[in-house]
């Protein structure tokens, strides 16, 4: 859990007058109850674990093993009994299934980005898309969009009520010292760009 450690670190407390808001983890094999990190400038309900099966040949096999192993629902029910949120990431690829949503205790579901960029004009993307979402939502999950590159995917989002959208439209990836500036420069964007409607 080093990356959390050292995000908390560089997040220094809080830049001032910018509230980072939830910082999220990819979770991709060692699970622990408590993982372990200070909580100094992050509360538990403003960590998410994405759970996601980068790295493994399945996320579908690696929760077998841990179904077989009595520690895979265990362990994610206990993160979030202690206030943790859990993320099932790049939904709609890989072994991210229903299943998945059905045994885990999910609070957010992330759309891949290749059902989420140019869902706006293919008629197919669009169907997986939005039934994506109303899944999410139905569930009572946050639904955040990953992937949206242009205006015409951002609106398409808005549209669709879509909770949180992420992708090269809104930011690249920054160091924490840029955060700031970016902010005041996406505020400006928001309304000079009318992103908002």
């Amino acid at each position: 859990m080093r990356v959390l450690s050292d995000a908390n670190d560089a997040e220094g407390g809080r830049i001032d007058g910018c509230n980072p808001g939830t910082l999220s983890a990819k979770s991709r094999s060692r699970w622990s109850a408590d993982p372990g990190i200070s909580y100094a400038n992050k509360s538990r309900q403003e960590i998410c674990f994405d759970v996601t099966d980068s790295g493994y040949k399945s996320l579908r096999d690696s929760i077998a093993l841990w179904y077989q192993q009595g520690t895979a629902l265990d362990v994610l029910n206990r993160l979030q009994l202690k206030g943790f949120r859990l993320s099932i990431d790049d939904f709609g690829t890989g072994h991210s299934s229903l299943v998945q949503l059905r045994d885990i205790p999910f609070d957010e579901l992330k759309i891949d980005r290749s059902f989420v960029h140019d869902a706006a004009i293919d008629p197919k993307l669009g169907a997986i898309c939005g039934a994506s979402l109303s899944l999410g939502q139905q569930l009572n999950m946050k639904v955040v969009a990953e992937g949206v590159e242009n205006r015409a995917d951002w609106d398409y989002l808005r549209r669709s009520a879509c909770d949180l959208a992420q992708g090269y439209f809104i930011a690249k990836p920054m160091p924490a010292e840029d955060l700031l500036g970016w902010l005041v420069d996406w505020q400006k964007r928001l309304s000079g760009e009318s992103l908002l409607g």
